[in-house]
């Protein structure tokens, strides 16, 4: 991908590019402006989320997981993101979610944060027929089951989700003619990441992909 066309946030940066919850809603409604049906839109997210009262989000630099309230106020609503990504022109379009780790809220660092189902369900993306009249395809990439938490790599500071799905991408889950599929990369993150977690951790973690549109 050309440069132009990647936008990373992370909280080394500064102004639009720090990933505060205004700025990342601002920022997909830009691109979903921009993205045009011929395109392939790939949005990754790695970082904490979490579901309260049936609600579920992500986290920002600036989220406040305080009370409920504060919380609502602060965080960015899964169902914003959800419809922003489903106004997406792109013909294709891949989300990964590498989110459920330690628990953010407060006084509860150490315990786990597990996917729910509330929480998955929130990247059920509705997509529309481009205007070629071809089908949207949407992939979905989650770091884990429901159920199960995404485990960091100390070592490698970031998460072994994370870790092997760019090792993957690198060409490690390349098939016999040197292509890297949604399908082939999900299945060469799962085996790593569940062999990992079972020696290192003695837990599961089992990555997992959602595909509608049939599409590798």
């Amino acid at each position: 991908y050309k440069p132009k066309n990647v936008h990373l946030m992370t909280d080394q940066m500064s102004d639009r590019d720090l990933p505060q919850a205004n700025n990342v809603i601002l920022r997909l409604e830009n691109l979903a402006q921009k993205v045009q049906p011929e395109d392939t839109f790939i949005f990754y997210f790695s970082g904490h989320g979490i579901s309260n009262q049936d609600q579920s989000y992500l986290l920002a630099v600036d989220s406040d997981t305080s009370t409920p309230r504060i919380l609502k106020r602060s965080a960015i609503p899964l169902q914003e993101v959800n419809e922003i990504l489903s106004e997406v022109k792109a013909q294709q379009l891949l989300t990964i979610i590498d989110a459920c780790r330690n628990d953010p809220s407060s006084g509860r660092g150490n315990q786990d944060n597990l996917l729910s189902d509330d929480f998955a369900r929130g990247f059920k993306i509705q997509r529309r027929t481009t205007s070629s009249g071809k089908p949207a395809v949407s992939a979905t990439l989650y770091a884990c089951s429901i159920g199960e938490r995404a485990y960091e790599w100390a070592e490698k500071k970031q998460g072994v989700f994370s870790y092997f799905l760019l090792e993957g991408l690198n060409g490690q889950a390349a098939n016999s003619q040197g292509q890297v599929t949604v399908t082939g990369l999900a299945e060469y993150t799962q085996s790593k990441v569940v062999d990992w977690a079972d020696t290192y951790r003695n837990k599961k973690q089992t990555p997992w992909l959602s595909l509608q549109g049939g599409a590798k």
